[in-house]
Parts: C-alpha cells; structure tokens; sequence
C-alpha cells in the first residue's frame, strides 16, 4: 500500500551521500530521550534497483527521504528517482524494511532522516491497518472495549501518551458497535486526522424450553424471551444436521412472541429444531449462537 508521508516539524534532518556498493552508516538523532539510532544498508539487487533495510527500535519507525540521481526541493516525504517524484513503498508485513525500486543501477543515492512517527507508513490514522483484540464477543451485561493495536503499538500506551483517542458508542447491549480514533493532543507530526472501526456483541445464546407435538402434522415449539432481542431466527429440519434441503427456515420480526405451531409436519417423522435470537442496530444486525437442538416426532 503507497501513502504519503509527512515530515514532523520538531524533525532534525541528517544527511548522507551512498555510493552504489554494499555500505553501512549508522546515524545519531536527538530531540527526544532514549532514542535508538537506525542504521541503512544499501544493497542493490539483480535488476540493478536499490532495497533500503532500515534497522529500529520496536516502538517506532522513521520518516526519510529518498533521492536518486537528482536533487528536489520538495519537502514532503517522497522518493525521488532520477527526478521523478514516488511514493515510499513500505512493505506492511515487514515493519524493519522498504524497498525503493526502479533507481537506476550507478545512481548516487542521498537519504534524509526526518525524524521518528509512531505508525507503520502514515501519519494518517487508517482503520485498514489497525487490529483489534476481538472484533465479535457476546453479550454479558458489561459494556464491551475491544482494545487496539498499530503495528505492534498498543492502545493503552498511545493514549497514555496522548496520541490517540478513543471513544465506544453502542457498545453496552447487543449490536454492531462502534469505535472512533482521533488523533490526540501530544499527536503533531506523528498521527492527524481520525478513523471508525466496528465491532459485534451478539445476543446471549438461547435455546428451546419445549417441543411437542399434540395434534397431527403439528409441531409446537417453545422458548423464553431474550432481552434486547429484535426477533428470532429458527430451523426446523428433517435432518439432525440441518442439511438445507430438508430444513424450513423461519424468521420472526418481533420479540414479544415466545412460541409457534409449525403445521406443515409429516406424521410420524421425526424433527429436529433449534433456535438463535438476533439484534437490529443503527450499524447493523447481530445474530446470537444457536442453542442446542431438540427433537419430537410428529403425530
């Protein structure tokens, strides 16, 4: 994935010149405690194009510039390759390297530290490139926080920081839930702007209180209501693993019913019946597990 970096405003820019030959330089950066220096080995591959291996600590990366072959006055954070401006191309599965293609092979190669940020490639929050600790759980009567990571940055931290915010909405009874991520106070030049990621609380698992069969070609079936239900969702089948051709599917749109007459049993074959209640939200609807399944014959 390309994006478009931005250069950190307190950043301390330290430049150096590659030859086009295996080198190793290590650099120093100041403006905030406990840093670690990164080191960059350039290593040219078959084709004859640069591959930049960036060597840092585990909590942040760092933004850089790349010229090859020219120089530019542009001040975002870019690769320059024989004066055409590109994208850092960062390779997400691997957060210690980037590779920069299509530099010609002899080409004298300048990159410019910028400074750290602590996000995999962009400063730009990105709900595409965050994790969350669960995104489906069930109900409990408890409100639900998934926590999230950025690359191996993890929420508790980046709050404590002041780099994020976060806030639950909907997130106490069963639905879609939602999650809202801005950038926080102490946030300039490390993240800007804010993302949404969703996550699902179903409804408590049900089951049938009662099947039975009183009248022929009849099925009775009961359960308890569930709070918080929109309705319930119910099989009805022929088969003890529910196989779709011998199974009816019911659905019922309200939460007050707690039972139902299915009329168009065959005497004297057995049925199989379970039943999940679901929830209808403002993003959504949210289906609880089955139940366990009872049987009856029909009379």
């Amino acid at each position: 994935m390309k994006k478009k970096l931005l250069t950190l405003g307190m950043a301390l820019c330290l430049v150096f010149t590659m030859i086009p030959f295996s080198a190793e330089a290590a650099f120093g950066y100041g403006g905030e405690p406990d840093d670690v220096p990164p080191t960059v080995t350039f290593e040219p591959n078959a084709r004859g194009s640069e591959f930049y291996t960036l060597n840092y600590d585990s909590q942040y990366g760092w933004i850089l510039e790349i010229f090859a072959g020219s120089d530019t006055e542009v001040c975002d954070v870019i690769t320059n390759y024989n004066g055409q401006e590109g994208l850092w191309d960062f390779d997400q599965s691997d957060f210690e390297h980037v590779r920069a293609d299509g530099i010609p092979g002899g080409a004298a190669v300048t990159v410019t530290f910028m400074g750290r940020y602590p996000v995999a490639y962009s400063p730009r929050l990105d709900s595409k490139v965050m994790k969350l600790s669960y995104k489906t759980t069930t109900y409990n009567g408890k409100a639900k926080k998934p926590a999230l990571k950025i690359g191996k940055l993890k929420q508790a931290d980046l709050v404590k920081k002041g780099l994020i915010t976060v806030k639950y909405s909907y997130n106490t009874k069963p639905g879609i839930a939602k999650m809202t991520i801005k950038a926080g106070k102490k946030a300039k030049g490390k993240y800007e702007g804010q993302t949404t990621m969703y996550f699902r609380i179903a409804p408590k698992k049900m089951a049938l209180t009662s099947l039975t069969s009183q009248k022929k070609g009849e099925l009775i079936l009961k359960w308890k209501g569930q709070e918080y239900a929109s309705g319930y969702n119910i099989l009805i089948s022929e088969s003890e693993n529910f196989e779709a051709e011998k199974t009816h599917n019911f659905t019922i749109h309200a939460d007050k019913f707690n039972s139902m007459a299915f009329k168009e049993a065959t005497s004297g074959v057995k049925y199989y019946v379970k039943i999940r209640s679901y929830t209808d939200s403002k993003y959504g609807r949210s289906y609880g597990a089955w139940g366990k399944a009872l049987s009856a014959p029909a009379k």
